[in-house]
């Protein structure tokens, strides 16, 4: 790719590189070469990792972003959405570009530098964390300083029944998340970390499963 674009016109170099990062493959070699120069370190006893230096991605319709801020759909933790996959981000710039008219998808990488992480990829951390958060959303429910409105008190016994069901994984973590991810978030905060990784399931045919990382 290097050697295309030297031995190209300056003034067409542009079009060239934005021709090739419409290609899959592009994406594909560049997340590969980018593997050689991260360092993911396991911390408190493999509870959490620390991203020492990190390359994820984000897949958007939107272009020039400069700043990320917190997504609008939440299903594990509210916080900024990438992934170590890039055919995965390509999947979501492409789904979420076609429910916007004259909309293009577009893929970010996204260098992640000395954070802490909490590890839910892991079964027994999953069983860990959500006995602490299982208390965490007690203490909510029964605080005299939160709202009393039926929604909000189904969501948050619907969560800590779920969590007393045992059914709940590294690859389902939304059973318990999806209403109550804003209380998640604190929660894994106020543990010192700085975002979690999960894996999640995917979207229709264009999306499969994956890891998500959730930067708060």
């Amino acid at each position: 790719m290097a050697k295309k674009i030297i031995s190209t016109p300056k003034q067409d170099r542009r079009d060239l590189l934005n021709q090739e990062q419409a290609d899959e493959q592009y994406w594909q070699a560049r997340q590969q070469l980018a593997g050689t120069r991260q360092v993911e370190t396991e911390i408190d006893g493999g509870l959490g990792v620390l991203l020492d230096k990190r390359f994820l991605y984000h897949g958007s319709p939107v272009d020039n972003i400069s700043q990320f801020n917190e997504a609008e759909e939440t299903t594990i933790g509210t916080g900024v959405y990438l992934t170590s996959q890039a055919d995965i981000a390509i999947g979501y710039a492409r789904l979420r570009a076609n429910h916007r008219k004259g909309k293009s998808p577009v893929i970010y990488e996204v260098e992640v530098n000395n954070l802490k992480i909490l590890d839910l990829r892991k079964n027994d951390n999953v069983v860990k964390i959500l006995q602490g958060f299982k208390l965490y959303l007690a203490d909510l429910y029964n605080s005299p300083n939160q709202p009393r409105r039926p929604s909000w008190q189904i969501a948050i016994r619907r969560a800590i029944n779920t969590i007393e069901s045992h059914t709940v994984n590294s690859g389902n973590l939304r059973k318990v998340t999806f209403n109550t991810s804003p209380y998640f978030s604190e929660y894994i905060q106020s543990l010192g970390y700085d975002g979690l990784v999960a894996f999640e399931g995917g979207e229709g045919d264009t999306v499969g499963d994956h890891d998500s990382y959730v930067i708060f």
